[in-house]
């Protein structure tokens, strides 16, 4: 096969899915990222790590959840994003300071014009 044919794509057949258990592995998925999001160091085991790790993968989950891959699973779903995210932020309110900070741009570091 020459390098200008594509490979044909394999076609998935998901004719055989439990689609009760992928529900519950999406919403573990959810969950999982909310626990990382959480402020408190002791939910999922996260009390043995460093300030600074456990600080960096709650700014990596309050941007998934604001991200486009939590909204399409939710919309998977059947949960609205939009109130998902405004009980969410009642409890984490980190996800409200993250949205507007990304509002407001990038910081610009010292010394650049």
């Amino acid at each position: 096969m020459n390098a200008m044919t594509a490979e044909p794509r394999p076609v998935y057949d998901d004719t055989h899915t439990d689609t009760e258990a992928c529900r519950r592995m999406w919403c573990a998925r959810i969950l999982d990222v909310v626990n990382i999001a959480s402020p408190a160091p002791t939910i999922v085991g996260r009390v043995y790590q460093t300030p600074y790790c456990r600080q960096a993968d709650r700014e990596w989950a309050l941007r998934w959840l604001r991200g486009r891959d939590c909204r399409d699973i939710l919309d998977m779903l059947g949960i609205c994003s939009e109130a998902f995210r405004e009980d969410i932020a009642a409890w984490v309110p980190d996800i409200e300071a993250l949205k507007a900070m990304r509002a407001s741009g990038p910081k610009k570091k010292r010394g650049s014009k």
